[in-house]
């Protein structure tokens, strides 16, 4: 109980501070050159790398994926950044680090990134309330149509049913229609009361901004992450994945091999819940941010406001659970925080982390501030690595950090 009494005390100190972005313009040059204060400076990462190879070069062999692209960052250095396998398996394409993947779910953690740069620039807050630009989301409850906030969207604690109108997003319908239906949903509790997670709901956290600013989320995602991020081959429309050459196609498992699938349009339809694409090298970036390296976009501060638990999830059977030495999980916005134990001191370690499934991609990413890396890992095909690659690869990080050729400097 002291643990959860100090991680929301730490919460409601860092929603006290009032971050003020100064309105300067940010080009990649000075995204590319931003650095924390003080920096670890790794000497030599064969270690680490040989590490890793390990891992995907056995499961390779196994026949547990297609394709795969990874992307490890320690600090402000991108430490991995590899694929193994083929965007088509069925002609051995090679796969490289602009190959272009869907990553599902993982959207609700660019969205939520999203909000928290537009708060740093003092345009939006978590508090704003959803009436305020959305009318049209009518419910049963007046009151809690009244009370509900972007953040109780994305932190999945607006009150609805579980998955309520998920089949409609996947049968392809705008949100704006289903926003219209929204007064039909029946069991509703308050909002902020329970953890219960959602697609379409969360979907309308994007139709909130669209408004407020009168543009397209597509366009919003482009100028506001992409475009200064250098995220170049990053986009969230069907017609931009289906276009490009450069494709880790979709998979299923066929027998000892695999067979590619066409590529669906579900989930564009609501891109911030699930309708991303990005790539391997595209993922480095935007975990780089998630480290605080790029502090004019996103610092520290909000990062952590970000990632602050805000409710607890007890939802069972989850495969995060088995990591070694899980204790609780909460979701903040568009985040799972996850504590663990550990086995050599008395520390309660935190991860931050998500994964995605979507149109038989599969896709998981972490990150710590407190020790300071961040990992994606994209599949294209539901590989049962993915489920413990998470893990895998801390437990590789955590050791090669222990190794003497690390050192600390004053920048």
């Amino acid at each position: 109980m002291y643990r959860i009494a100090f991680i929301f005390s730490t919460c409601l100190w860092l929603w006290s501070l009032q971050s003020c972005y100064q309105g300067s313009t940010i080009t990649p040059e000075k995204i590319v050159n931003a650095k924390p204060a003080v920096q670890l400076q790794y000497q030599d990462f064969t270690e680490l790398e040989n590490a890793i190879d390990s891992i995907f070069s056995a499961s390779q062999l196994a026949n547990d994926f297609p394709g795969v692209g990874i992307s490890i960052v320690l600090g402000n250095h991108i430490v991995y950044e590899k694929t193994f396998g083929f965007s088509n398996f069925k002609d051995k394409t090679s796969l490289d680090g602009q190959s272009i993947f869907r990553i599902g779910s993982l959207s609700k953690s660019f969205t939520s990134t999203l909000f928290a740069i537009l708060e740093q620039q003092d345009k939006v807050s978590y508090h704003e309330p959803l009436n305020r630009y959305l009318p049209d989301l009518q419910l049963q409850n007046d009151s809690f149509a009244s009370a509900i906030t972007v953040g109780h969207l994305l932190s999945h604690t607006g009150g609805f049913p579980y998955h309520s109108y998920t089949n409609l997003v996947e049968d392809g319908l705008p949100i704006s229609r289903i926003i219209k239906q929204f007064n039909k949903i029946d069991n509703l509790k308050e909002p902020g009361s329970i953890y219960s997670y959602q697609n379409a709901a969360f979907a309308v956290s994007g139709k909130l901004l669209e408004r407020k600013f009168d543009a397209s989320i597509q366009s919003l995602f482009a100028e506001k992450m992409f475009t200064p991020l250098c995220m170049n081959s990053t986009s969230t429309e069907y017609r931009n994945i289906a276009k490009d050459p450069n494709v880790a196609l979709p998979h299923k498992k066929k027998g000892n091999g695999w067979y590619p699938v066409r590529i669906n349009r579900k989930y564009y339809n609501a891109v911030p819940a699930g309708g991303i694409n990005t790539t391997t090298e595209d993922m480095s970036r935007f975990l780089g941010l998630m480290l605080g390296n790029f502090d004019a976009l996103l610092d520290k501060e909000n990062v952590e406001r970000l990632v602050c638990p805000v409710i607890e999830t007890k939802v069972s059977h989850r495969y995060y659970k088995k990591w070694p030495g899980f204790e609780d999980t909460y979701y903040s916005y568009g985040w799972r925080v996850h504590q663990f134990s550990s086995e050599d001191t008395d520390e309660i370690r935190t991860l931050y982390h998500h994964g995605g499934m979507v149109n038989d991609y599969r896709s998981e990413m972490a990150f710590s501030l407190k020790e300071d890396f961040a990992v994606a890992v994209l599949f294209n095909g539901q590989s049962p690595l993915a489920k413990n690659i998470i893990p895998m690869i801390v437990e590789k990080i955590r050791r090669y950090k222990k190794s003497p050729l690390l050192v600390e400097e004053n920048s």
